[in-house]
């Protein structure tokens, strides 16, 4: 269950962070991002861009 969990709020995640940067980056990069999004979330700039 708490995989399900873990999975839910990665694709969750996943798909925040890739909506928010389709706008701003070519589909491979922002496919890259939204795939790394956990390890980036702790950057600042990262986390400043992605609340625009």
């Amino acid at each position: 269950m708490l995989w399900f969990l873990l999975l839910a709020i990665y694709g969750a995640g996943f798909w925040y962070v890739m909506k928010k940067a389709d706008r701003s980056f070519e589909q491979g990069k922002a496919l890259q991002l939204a795939a790394l999004w956990p390890l980036l979330i702790f950057t600042s700039r990262f986390r400043q861009n992605l609340l625009r």
